[in-house]
């Protein structure tokens, strides 16, 4: 239980991880409680026992209803999944209306004789748009089959602070949603084309099928829209995928500054009743890491207050001697208390001085380690041991730094590193928090290791709890499971839309190979080579993707400007991507027009002749 003494409202001042849920009274506004936080952060700053911040010390207060707290830190990916959710349903829409007309274009001559012999045009719209409802239907059974599958498939991959990810599913309203979008679909991409060929004059119609048929002028360009749309869309998806793709290897790429591989983690929950003296609590730990390290699926162990994408950090306002000027006005970054044999364990490199040892006890000087980054930043290259650092308490004695390790990565792989300072955890003791983190190599099997740490600690004290155990590398690992998410859902939307695409522009290919079969069959009956048949079909399908390519890139544009807060590593216009993209569409629209084009030249003039 957190005591709050509404007289003393400094009694809490340090305990920077807490966060306030408060129930709003009747008549009260989220700006009203801002200002009531702004006039209560004044207080608690002038009441600070040990020192007075200036008061811009904290960031301005913010006051965030609890639903919208829950999601914003997952919106801005959320509202990217739906534009490229939309785009690829636009993408079907346009393709099952381009495959529908093709098909009602082939049947249109039997329509329109049927219409000639007295069938009304009523009841042929009605027969065709029965048709494409079943199809619609199928095609709804399917999505929710395989959304049900994907879904079982994604949920381990998803981000744990996603709300209510686990609880994702298939339920009636969600199945609701999916038909009328269905049904929406079918009646956009099939019937209007269904009912303005059944509303078509036949016998306009049989005078120009007479006449060869084909497409007409107005049909030919409705095609080359429909496709035209695909491919564009194509373009901003693959584009899209293409840059979060450079921004995960990016971040792979990057060093956090420690080592992950057989490294276990867990929370070790200490029991109440022990002795409140650091030197006590010291030896407690000791024993501890002792017990651990006694487990022969365990190698050396660690204990910290807080370590490196551990969950929390804990920051600290602090004192550099001949750099900071004005007390109340201190720089706050990571702070940690670790025992000496935690770098080791980490992995993470010692550049200049020394570790901690066993001789830094609560009744030795304090001493402090810190990073490359707090070197860089705040001593300009000056010797950084024997450096004098303080905590910003009126009369702390005095801290030497004694040691600087590598520069290392506390939460975030995208954002620039922090500069970090590290003290002995049995001079430091563990303050306020009622947990310590061990951090341990695993001798073998990761569970195995983690296991250890459960029954060694209970072997200590039966009382207490152990949580958290994780690999060290599954924890960095989940800083970027939401990139990783966002990339691999872009990279299979991009796949489907490219892939309905091509089919689009196979569809239109083999369409107008076949209206134009009796020109062929004359054509290569005069001897006209196969080699310019075919090469005039790849010229013609070129044609068609090449408008919907360029009108994609400058859509793309705006597109990638929405990813540039999640990019790392890559510029939204990256000249690799937006070049690679109409690359691999350009092969795939080649692959798909090859198909048309040697049916093209394996027309028999003989046969075709005989048949006009």
């Amino acid at each position: 239980p957190a005591v709050v003494d509404e007289s003393n409202p400094g009694v809490l001042w340090g305990a920077g991880n807490h966060s306030v849920l408060a129930r709003l009274v009747e008549g009260a506004t989220p700006e009203a409680v801002r200002q009531e936080v702004l006039r209560v952060q004044d207080l608690v700053r002038e009441a600070n026992p040990l020192w007075t911040p200036n008061p811009g010390h904290w960031n301005e207060a913010r006051v965030t209803p609890l639903a919208e707290a829950r999601g914003q830190s997952v919106r801005t990916p959320l509202l990217i999944l739906m534009g490229a959710v939309l785009v690829v349903l636009l993408v079907v829409c346009a393709n099952v209306a381009s495959l529908f007309l093709s098909r009602g274009l082939e049947r249109a001559r039997d329509q329109a004789v049927r219409a000639a012999l007295g069938a009304d045009s009523g009841r042929l719209a009605v027969a065709q748009m029965v048709e494409v409802v079943v199809v619609a239907g199928a095609g709804l059974v399917a999505g929710l089959a395989l959304g049900h599958g994907g879904l079982a498939a994604l949920r381990p991959h998803l981000p744990t602070d996603l709300p209510g990810a686990q609880l994702a599913g298939l339920d009636g309203r969600i199945v609701l949603m999916t038909a009328l979008v269905a049904l929406l679909t079918a009646v956009t991409a099939g019937v209007v084309p269904s009912i303005r060929a059944a509303r078509r004059d036949p016998a306009v119609f049989l005078r120009e099928s007479g006449r060869g048929g084909g497409l007409s002028p107005s049909r030919r360009r409705a095609t080359r829209v429909l496709v035209g749309a695909q491919i564009a869309a194509a373009i901003v998806l693959v584009t899209s995928a293409g840059l979060l793709t450079r921004t995960l290897t990016a971040l792979n790429r990057v060093d956090p500054g420690f080592e992950t591989e057989g490294r276990v983690t867990a929370r070790v929950h200490l029991p109440p009743g022990l002795p409140p003296n650091r030197e006590a609590r010291a030896v407690y730990f000791e024993e501890l890491a002792a017990r651990l390290e006694a487990a022969p699926e365990l190698g050396r162990v660690a204990l910290a207050s807080t370590m490196p994408f551990g969950g929390e950090d804990e920051y600290v306002a602090t004192v550099i001697d001949g750099v900071t000027t004005d007390p109340n006005d201190l720089p706050v970054f990571p702070h940690h208390r670790v025992s000496p044999a935690f770098f080791d364990v980490a992995g993470i490199p010692l550049l200049e001085g020394r570790h901690f040892d066993l001789g830094d006890r609560s009744v030795s000087p304090l001493v402090a380690i810190v990073d490359r980054t707090f070197v860089d930043r705040y001593l300009g290259g000056r010797e950084a041991v024997g450096q004098i650092v303080r905590y910003p308490w009126r009369g702390a004695p005095p801290i030497q730094v004694v040691g600087v390790v590598g520069t290392v990565y506390h939460g975030d792989l995208s954002g620039p590193a922090e500069p970090t300072i590290w003290v002995p955890l049995a001079q430091m003791g563990m303050g306020a928090l009622g947990h310590a983190t061990v951090l341990a190599t695993a001798t073998g099997e990761v569970d195995a290791g983690l296991a250890a740490i459960t029954d060694r600690s209970r072997d200590l004290d039966e009382r207490i709890a152990v949580s958290d155990l994780a690999s060290y590398g599954s924890l960095l690992g989940a800083s970027l499971a939401g990139t990783r998410l966002l990339t691999m859902l872009l990279t299979i939307f991009a796949g489907v839309t490219l892939a309905l695409g091509c089919v689009g522009v196979y569809g239109v290919a083999a369409f107008s190979v076949r209206g134009r079969v009796r020109e062929i069959g004359v054509r290569m009956a005069m001897g006209a080579p196969t080699g310019g048949i075919r090469l005039g079909v790849l010229r013609d399908g070129a044609l068609l993707v090449l408008p919907g390519a360029v009108i994609g890139l400058l859509l793309a544009v705006p597109a990638v400007r929405a990813l540039e807060g999640v990019l790392f590593g890559v510029v939204p216009m990256d000249p690799v991507t937006f070049g690679l993209a109409p690359t691999l569409l350009a092969l795939a629209a080649l692959v798909a027009v090859y198909v048309p084009a040697r049916r093209a030249t394996l027309v028999d003039p003989a046969t075709v002749l005989r048949e006009d």
